[in-house]
């Protein structure tokens, strides 16, 4: 497998880029994603980068980028022996509207199609009903429930 070295990704609807935060329009689209429990992600991204600038980066950083108009952020992780992990926000007056399936169904058809990935994984939580009900409808299987984290475990491979 190959680490990402990719600065934007297109897709059929959508187009990830990386995040430079040294680019104010990515700044500012972080900021417009932070609408609800996405403050702790957010903070995760800025210092994601921070430790990619050191050299310790644990995944990629994309913003997702709609007719023009970033509408989410996605994360995927660095290559652990062929495994992947996607975390991703879709802007809050976006949902409903079909991105995340976008999202979750593009990004692991491209990284399971391009030898990026031998298998994708998601966490949600056990609460997150339509978390739940997105991962099972872009393809994912339920591999673990764990109680105790209260996340349910999704993967996805070739």
């Amino acid at each position: 497998m190959h680490d990402l070295e990719l600065f934007t990704i297109v897709l059929d609807d959508i187009k990830l880029e990386r995040i430079d935060i040294l680019n104010k329009k990515h700044i500012k689209a972080l900021k417009g994603l932070r609408d609800f429990k996405a403050r702790k992600m957010c903070y995760d991204v800025k210092q994601d980068i921070r430790d990619a600038k050191k050299g310790n980066s644990d995944g990629n950083n994309f913003l997702v980028k709609r007719d023009e108009q970033y509408v989410g952020y996605m994360h995927i992780s660095n290559d652990y022996n062929g495994k992947r992990v996607l975390s991703y926000i879709v802007q809050k007056k976006m949902r409903g509207k079909g991105l995340g399936k976008v999202m979750l169904t593009g990004v692991s058809d491209y990284l399971l199609d391009n030898g990026l990935a031998s298998s994708v994984s998601l966490f949600v939580k056990h609460k997150n009903l339509s978390g739940n009900m997105l991962a099972l409808s872009s393809g994912f299987e339920k591999v673990e429930s764990n109680v105790n984290s209260g996340l349910e475990v999704y993967s996805r491979s070739k």
